[in-house]
This record gives C-alpha cells, structure tokens and sequence, in this order.
C-alpha cells in the first residue's frame, strides 16, 4: 500500500495538469472571495471579519473549486484505467482492493488538499499576516472548517468515482462527473434558495432534517461557528456514510470489472 501511494503522489508531482488545475483554483477564489460576503451572509452567524469572509468564501466560491477539483479527481482514476496503469500494478503483485483503496485515499487527500489550499490562498488578498493572525486566534475553528472541507468534499466526488469504473474513459467519466456535480449542487442551490426567501442566511437556519442527509447542502450548513458538538458528529456520520456506500458500490465495480 505505501508503494503505490508513493507512486501516486509521485505521478501527481510530475503532472503539469496538477498544477494548472491549483492554480486555476486558487484564481477563482482570489476573483470571487470579496468582503461583500459580510454584508449579505450565507453562513449563520458570520463574524464581521476575515474569519467571515473565509467562511462564505467556502460557502459560494467553495462550489466552483469543488466542482472543477471533482471533475479533475474523476479524469485522473478513468486516465489510469484507460492507460492500464492498474493492469501494472497488478502485475506487481497487488490486489484489486489494495489498489482501489490507494486511489481512493489519494483522490481523498488530493482533492481536499486542492480545495483547501485554494481556499486559503483566496483570503491572502487581504494580507498574508492579517489572514495568519485570523487562523491563530480562531485556530480551532479554522482546523474544523478544513477537516469538514476534506470529509464533505469527498463524500460528494467519492460518488463520481462510480463513472470512472464504470465508463474506463477519461471524457466520459469526466463529464458524467461535471453532470452530477453541476446538477448536485444547483439542486442544492435551488433549495437553499426556496427556503430563503429575501435573506439566503435563513436558508441554512433550521433546515429539514432530510437535508442533512445531503452533503452539497450540508457543505454551507456546517461553517456555522455556532455549532454544537452533537451536529458536527451528525454531519461527519453522513459524510462518512455516503463515503463508505460510494466506496463499496465502486469498489465491488471495479474487483468486478474487466481490464484489458
């Protein structure tokens, strides 16, 4: 397992595309994030600092990287299975589980890696040591808000892996991924908007509990600082939940399926 996850990550520092989808990243957040944010709020209870501005920043400009970061994470897996670079790692001597878990843990730790990092760098705009000091005196927020990042993101591409397995073809793949992601999140949107009304805040307010079930909808819901401990735990469970069926679904698909 340690082999092939040296040999990802390896691969992925090699990888021009790597860094021109970071980048491409990182541009959109420093474009989007703005201190309009504090005005009109979409995460509850928003500070009237650099804290709420990042906190909304992962709540509008966090879809777009999401989205862009999922479609790559997709054409990355579908890449190694059109090239039969798993047919290699077969022949080395690995199981089909061993290999899909290498994959699944590197797109895990990839993407929110992107997203995060992206994220981060948005909020620089307003000064690389104002942005430190923010982090430091909300350290403990700020390590949640990057750890939910991770968990929530993932539950959300971990379901695109299917198409990968499923089509082995990296356009295909690719844009069934952009399909569901577009159409996840608009759904989301859409719904958020309907509870709102003239304030988008309220939409995340005292949601239905079947939206918590739904990760694109809880991604903003749980930037709330308010939070309680309970609803954080609730939030990670169904995270955790929609990874582990996407990764058995996928995973029984891909031990199943044929490489040539």
């Amino acid at each position: 397992m340690k082999n092939l996850m040296r040999y990802k990550f390896y691969i992925m520092r090699h990888n021009i595309l790597s860094y021109i989808i970071f980048l491409l990243c990182c541009v959109i957040a420093l474009l989007f994030t703005d201190e309009s944010y504090l005005e009109d709020p979409i995460v509850m209870n928003t500070p009237q600092n650099l804290s709420g501005v990042f906190m909304n920043e992962v709540a509008d400009a966090g879809i777009a990287i999401l989205l862009i970061v999922g479609v790559f994470a997709v054409f990355e897996f579908s890449g190694d299975l059109k090239q039969r670079c798993v047919n290699y790692e077969l022949i080395s001597g690995n199981s089909r589980t061993k290999i899909f878990i290498s994959h699944y843990v590197y797109i895990f730790i990839l993407s929110g890696s992107m997203i995060a990092g992206s994220l981060s760098i948005g909020c620089c705009k307003y000064g690389i040591m104002d942005w430190i000091i923010a982090i430091w005196e909300n350290k403990g927020y700020f390590l949640r808000a990057v750890l939910f990042i991770y968990i929530i993101s993932f539950s959300i591409i971990s379901v695109c892996m299917v198409f990968a397995v499923l089509f082995k073809d990296t356009a295909k793949s690719a844009i069934a991924a952009f399909i569901f992601l577009f159409l996840a999140c608009y759904i989301m949107a859409a719904i958020a908007a309907a509870i709102a009304g003239n304030s988008m805040v309220s939409a995340y307010e005292a949601p239905p509990v079947a939206l918590l079930f739904y990760p694109p909808y809880i991604w903003r819901w749980i930037l709330n600082p308010e939070l309680q401990a309970m609803q954080l735990a609730g939030a990670a469970a169904v995270a955790v939940l929609w990874c582990g069926s996407a990764f058995g679904i996928s995973s029984y698909c891909f031990c199943k399926t044929e490489l040539k």
